[in-house]
């Protein structure tokens, strides 16, 4: 509702990127254990580790996306790569969630971050079609960019830009 009303007030910190990427860890793995999934995550070690921002909103962009790549995964991987580039006295983090799940239609790509939209449900899970739009809302709230790619039958690709204070 703080989303909604334009009232979500951010509050950056400096907090350590290992940990931030342990917690989210943490909050996937048993899901993904059960499903025999491999869970991959490839950092980039040039990224300085400790930034500025709002370390609660990235956690949630990183976990809803993972969450939802686990959910809509059968077999093999999901994975996390991040990489980042210097841009001034800031870096630009570039966060790429694949996996090896169902995919996504063309048709419903284009409303993938539309509030209550689900697309494919002959996979039933549980949710609202909420999850996507806010993220996207939370991305553009910190001045981020999202996009995402995927080919039915075998997997999707979510791209994260955001910048932060280093």
């Amino acid at each position: 509702s703080k989303i909604e009303s334009g009232k979500l007030e951010l509050f950056p910190v400096e907090y350590e990127l290992s940990s931030l990427l342990n917690d989210v860890y943490n909050m996937i793995i048993f899901k993904a254990s059960e499903k025999n999934l491999e869970i991959i995550f490839n950092i980039d070690e040039n990224i300085p580790a400790n930034l500025f921002g709002d370390d609660v909103r990235i956690r949630q962009i990183l976990t809803n996306i993972l969450d939802n790549a686990v959910k809509y995964t059968e077999q093999g991987h999901v994975k996390l790569e991040l990489s980042g580039e210097m841009d001034d006295n800031a870096v630009i983090l570039h966060f790429s969630i694949s996996d090896t799940g169902i995919g996504i239609k063309k048709d419903d790509l284009k409303h993938i971050f539309e509030k209550f939209y689900q697309g494919d449900t002959s996979h039933a899970t549980q949710g609202n079609g909420l999850g996507l739009a806010l993220v996207k809302r939370v991305v553009d709230i910190l001045q981020g960019e999202i996009s995402v790619l995927s080919t039915p039958g075998q997997g999707s690709t979510f791209t994260v830009r955001i910048r932060r204070n280093g």
